[in-house]
C-alpha cells in the first residue's frame, strides 16, 4: 500500500514531462505527415465525356483522354502503365454444412499500355515534374452491358500505375460504364407476327361444362426498352365459368454459372412487369386489344456473357373463377435497345395505259363498250366517213359540205380521192387496245 502511494505521488510530480513528451510525440506525427504531403505522388486520369456527358460508353466507340504524373520529388521507379479492364463476376454461397463458395468469371478486356520502363526492368530515376501521356483506345464491338445484379457483377475500368519496387505502388482507378446497344433489326425471327391459341376444359363435380379458348396475338417477339407493345387477346367462353380477367407478366429469368470449386448453376425467376386486364363471361366471346408496357429500368436479353444470362417470357395468364386452376399463354421474347422497324412493301408507280395523242382540232373519245372489242377500222370505214364512228380514240376529221339542198349523198370516188391528206392520215393512226377496262373482251386479238 505504501508503495503505491508512493509511485503515484511520484507520477503525479512528473505530469507536466509526460505532457511535454505527448506533445512532442504529436508535433513529430504531424511533420511527418506534412512531409509525405509534399513528397506525395498524383496520378490523374481524364477521359473525354461520352453519352450524356458522363462515362458512358456504347460498345466499339473510340475513348479518348489523357494521364497526368505529379511528381514532387524524385521517383525510382520501375515503370508506369495504363491497364484497361473489363470482366463479368459471379458468385454465391450455398448454405451446407462446408457453406461452400461458388464463382465464375470471364475477362472481356485485359489490355496493358506500358508509358515509360517496362515490367520486370530496370529501375528509373524520375525528377519532379509533370508528366502528360495521351490515351487512346477502341471498345470491342462485343462487350456486353455493365451489370449489376445480386449475384453476378459486370464491370469496366482504367487504372494507371506507377511501379515502385519494394514499396507499395502508386496507383489511379477510374470506373467507366458501357451501355447496352442491341438493335433487334439485325436478329432473324423477331419481326414476325406470333400467337398462341390454349384452351382448358372445366368441369362441375365429375360433369364437363365445357371449355375455354384463348388466342393471344403479339406483332413481334423483339421489343425495346420502355417500348408499349399492343397486344390483341380473344376469348370463346363456351362454358359455365367466368375468366375473371387476364394477368400479363413479364418474367425475367436469371442464370448464374460458376467453375470453382466446380460447375455448377443457379436459376433466379422474378416479375419485371405485371398487369391485369378483362376476361370473359359465361357462354360468351370477346376479343379486345389492350398494351403491355417494357419498363424503363430493366436489363437487355443477356446471351453473349458465360457468367450469366438474362432471358424474358411474356405471360398471359386466364384468371378462371371458382376452384378451376388458370391457364396460361408464354412466349419468349428479346429485350433490346432499338426497336423492330417492320418495312413497309413497295409499291411501284403503275404506268398508265397507251394513249394516242391528240391534236388541237381532236377531244378524247369516249370509252369503247364491253362487249365489242377493239377492232381496226375497215377500208369502207375509212373511205366513206359517214359510217358509224371508229374507235380511234379520235373525233372524224372535216369534210366538204354540200348545199342544204342537194340530198345527204355519199361523196363520190372522185371526191373521196381529193379530200385532204389530213382526214386520211387521221383515219389510218393505228387503234390502240383498251387494256385496262376490260380485259376479257379488248384484248381479243391483240399480242402484247
Amino acid at each position: 500500500m505504501l508503495v503505491n502511494l508512493q509511485y503515484v505521488l511520484t507520477a503525479g510530480n512528473n505530469q507536466s514531462a509526460f505532457s511535454s513528451l505527448r506533445l512532442f510525440l504529436r508535433i513529430l506525427i504531424i511533420s511527418s505527415h506534412l512531409v509525405s504531403i509534399r513528397a506525395m505522388t498524383r496520378i490523374e486520369l481524364y477521359l473525354d465525356p461520352g453519352v450524356g456527358g458522363t462515362l458512358c460508353y456504347f460498345p466499339g466507340q473510340l475513348l479518348k483522354g489523357k494521364v497526368q504524373l505529379h511528381l514532387t520529388h524524385t521517383k525510382t521507379c520501375r515503370s508506369f502503365h495504363v491497364t484497361i479492364y473489363g470482366k463479368a463476376r459471379a458468385h454465391w454461397k450455398v448454405d451446407d454444412k462446408h457453406h461452400t463458395k461458388f464463382e465464375g468469371t470471364e475477362v472481356y478486356i485485359n489490355n496493358r499500355f506500358y508509358l515509360f520502363g517496362q515490367k520486370g526492368g530496370p529501375t528509373i530515376e524520375k525528377p519532379p515534374g509533370v508528366y502528360e501521356f495521351m490515351l487512346q483506345f477502341q471498345l470491342p464491338e462485343d462487350l456486353p452491358p455493365t451489370l449489376f445484379l445480386k449475384h453476378a457483377e459486370i464491370n469496366y475500368y482504367i487504372e494507371a500505375v506507377l511501379d515502385i519496387p519494394w514499396k507499395f505502388d502508386d496507383e489511379s482507378k477510374m470506373a467507366i460504364r458501357v451501355l447496352p446497344n442491341i438493335d433487334l433489326n439485325l436478329y432473324d425471327g423477331l419481326s414476325s407476327p406470333e400467337y398462341i391459341e390454349t384452351h382448358k376444359t372445366t368441369y362441375a363435380w365429375f360433369c364437363k361444362t365445357g371449355k375455354i379458348y384463348m388466342t393471344v396475338t403479339i406483332p413481334y417477339s423483339g421489343f425495346a426498352i420502355g417500348q408499349r407493345v399492343p397486344v390483341k387477346i380473344s376469348y370463346n367462353n363456351t362454358s359455365t365459368s367466368v375468366v375473371t380477367g387476364t394477368k400479363m407478366i413479364l418474367k425475367r429469368v436469371i442464370q448464374y454459372f460458376a467453375s470453382s470449386p466446380y460447375r455448377k448453376r443457379k436459376e433466379k425467376t422474378e416479375s419485371a412487369f405485371a398487369a391485369h386486364t378483362d376476361g370473359v363471361r359465361a357462354n360468351s366471346s370477346i376479343t379486345f386489344e389492350t398494351k403491355f408496357d417494357i419498363p424503363q429500368e430493366t436489363h437487355i436479353t443477356l446471351a453473349s456473357c458465360n457468367v450469366v444470362k438474362i432471358d424474358y417470357f411474356m405471360v398471359f395468364e386466364a384468371v378462371v373463377d371458382g376452384f378451376h386452376k388458370n391457364f396460361k399463354a408464354i412466349f419468349p421474347v428479346a429485350i433490346g435497345t432499338k426497336p423492330i422497324i417492320v418495312a413497309q412493301p413497295e409499291v411501284l408507280p403503275q404506268a398508265p395505259p397507251p394513249q394516242p395523242a391528240l391534236t388541237s382540232n381532236e377531244s378524247p373519245a369516249p370509252t369503247a363498250e364491253p362487249s365489242a372489242p377493239d377492232l381496226p377500222p375497215s377500208f369502207d370505214e375509212v373511205v366513206h366517213p359517214q359510217s358509224p364512228p371508229l374507235t380511234s380514240n379520235k373525233s372524224p376529221s372535216p369534210i366538204p359540205t354540200v348545199e342544204p339542198s342537194a340530198p345527204n349523198l355519199p361523196p363520190s370516188f372522185e371526191e373521196a380521192m381529193r379530200m385532204p391528206s389530213t382526214s386520211v392520215q387521221a383515219a389510218n393512226v393505228p387503234v390502240q387496245p383498251n387494256l385496262t377496262e376490260n380485259p376479257t373482251a379488248g384484248n381479243i386479238g391483240w399480242s402484247l
